[in-house]
């Protein structure tokens, strides 16, 4: 778990390499289009893809292991600053924008990170944000596991008891 967002930043970088920032969702969107004069937070640069892992369904297993369900939202956000209405020569930037959102998709869907099963997509949403910005929201699941490491019994010189002792 430690890693899953490293592990999605890199593939991301490797499989989309126009992405111009892919950072962990902490906030960046929200406060970018805040109207205060005190927002500090560096530029976002579009397209730019964030990543959270909001939520973690836990099952008990054996021992004090427990099996996790979690919830990985990928927002790629997209400055759609261009004249698209049917008349213009750029309205073929909305279909560029879609097949942006689907390269980043199929980077993902079914790609398997470190310790956790595959992520599989569960939803989509596709929303407007201020100052012409859209945003492609897609939520995936994967698995994890989290036990708590054997440790032999030992004895005093430190070392693992044999069956035989």
């Amino acid at each position: 778990m430690e890693h899953l967002i490293l592990d999605i930043q890199d593939r991301l970088k490797s499989e989309v390499p126009e992405l111009q920032t892919i950072d962990e969702n902490y906030g960046q969107l929200q406060k970018m289009f805040e109207e205060d004069e005190e927002s500090d937070i560096y530029p976002v640069v579009a397209p730019a893809v964030f990543i959270d892992a909001r939520d973690i369904g836990w099952s008990n297993l054996a021992r004090s292991g427990q099996q996790g369900t979690v919830t990985v939202v990928i927002t790629l956000a997209i400055d759609c600053y261009d004249d698209t209405h049917h008349n213009q020569d750029q309205r073929a930037r909305i279909a560029d924008r879609m097949a942006l959102a689907k390269r980043v998709h199929w980077a993902l869907q079914g790609w398997k990170p470190t310790e956790t099963t595959k992520l599989l997509r569960t939803s989509t949403r596709l929303y407007h944000l201020p100052h012409l910005w859209k945003a492609y929201e897609t939520t995936y699941t994967c698995v994890v596991l989290d036990a708590e490491p054997y440790y032999p019994p030992r004895g005093v010189d430190g070392l693992p008891l044999s069956i035989y002792d």
